[in-house]
């Protein structure tokens, strides 16, 4: 819904920009209020309608926020992104499973569980379907799309234009799929008790040796490297689903939100060549908070934002500056919050 997603045209290549923007903000405000006023209706006599409601006015409320993107970030946008799945009308009579179902298909579900077995013990129950935080994989398909794009030809800008109105409405449904699988495999990891336990016992002697509590950097430096692996085992199943994999061992970058690392970003930045790379965000417990994708192409440099946009920089100051305005954006505040890790995988076809 909106003037902007009515073609695959880019935005950046679309006529009338500002009225476009403009009324798209105004028609997702009106749906944003209307489906907020329907959810409070049906509070009382539906959980399941109420519930429905406040999912497609979350999905508005989201959507109309890309007037803030246009507003701050026009000269370098390609076009809007949403990582909110917008509820369909079937599924306020229909349960999670069959939504999940219609969404991606059975065969396509059975395969990829079928795939799963040899890491965790899931079945399709297990699979919970949310409306939002699908960054993660939609930076997998948003890179495999451009691979295959270039695979074929296409120049660098021309393959990113031509993959990007596919993100413009929300996250598409195997990107949905993706998310849910890799949240999934780590809550059901066969080889997750093993790994907490080997980190539990670590941190325990190291503990003993000093006669004190770790620091947040000894705990980082200790632990890390063991959660780490472990994660990037989970992350290849998921990846292999999608016909990529990764080039090389990923690097693990902390920094402090304090520090203000611009700079040290823009170093890291500097010493990658090109390629297509997978970012990911991690707090100050080691969850993932946040995932985009970097793309770097001779003079050029793209990013891809799944809570905004798309972007095309000319330098690397400018992508360690979003890199850090993303940070301070997705962070809680609170002790340690300023901590954070990147995770910069390299992503490749398989040869």
């Amino acid at each position: 819904m909106g003037v902007i997603t009515t073609n695959s045209t880019p935005f950046c290549d679309q006529k009338f920009k500002s009225l476009r923007v403009y009324t798209d903000f105004s028609t997702h405000l009106l749906c944003m209020v209307a489906y907020n006023i329907a959810s409070y209706s049906s509070f009382l006599f539906s959980k399941k309608a109420h519930q429905f409601f406040e999912n497609k006015s979350f999905y508005h409320h989201v959507a109309a926020e890309k007037i803030l993107t246009y507003i701050y970030s026009s000269h370098n946008l390609i076009d809007f992104s949403i990582n909110v799945r917008e509820p369909e009308w079937k599924e306020l009579f229909s349960n999670e499973e069959s939504t999940l179902t219609n969404l991606v298909g059975t065969k396509t579900i059975d395969l990829w569980l079928k795939r799963s077995e040899v890491a965790a013990d899931i079945n399709k129950k297990d699979l919970k379907l949310t409306v939002a935080h699908q960054c993660f994989g939609m930076m997998l398909t948003f890179n495999r799309d451009y691979l295959q794009e270039t695979q074929v030809g296409k120049a660098p800008f021309d393959a990113i234009k031509a993959i990007s109105h596919k993100y413009r409405n929300g996250a598409p449904n195997e990107a949905i799929l993706a998310q849910i699988f890799f949240r999934t495999i780590k809550e059901k990891a066969r080889s997750a008790p093993l790994t907490i336990q080997k980190a539990d016992l670590a941190k325990e002697e190291r503990k003993k040796s000093l006669n004190r509590e770790l620091t947040y950097m000894e705990e980082a430096e200790l632990l890390y490297p063991i959660l780490d692996g472990w994660r990037a085992e989970l992350q290849q199943l998921v990846m292999k689903e999608l016909g990529i994999e990764s080039d090389g061992a990923p690097y693990f970058g902390l920094y402090n939100l304090k520090d203000s690392p611009i700079e040290k970003l823009k170093s890291l930045l500097d010493e990658y060549p090109d390629g297509v790379y997978g970012v990911e965000l991690l707090n100050c417990k080691n969850a993932s908070a946040h995932a985009l994708s970097l793309i770097k192409a001779g003079t050029l440099n793209f990013l891809f934002d799944s809570t905004t946009g798309i972007f095309r920089f000319d330098n690397n100051e400018e992508i360690a500056e979003l890199f850090y305005k993303i940070s301070s954006r997705i962070l809680t505040k609170g002790p340690d919050d300023d901590q954070f890790r990147l995770v910069i995988t390299k992503i490749c076809t398989p040869i």
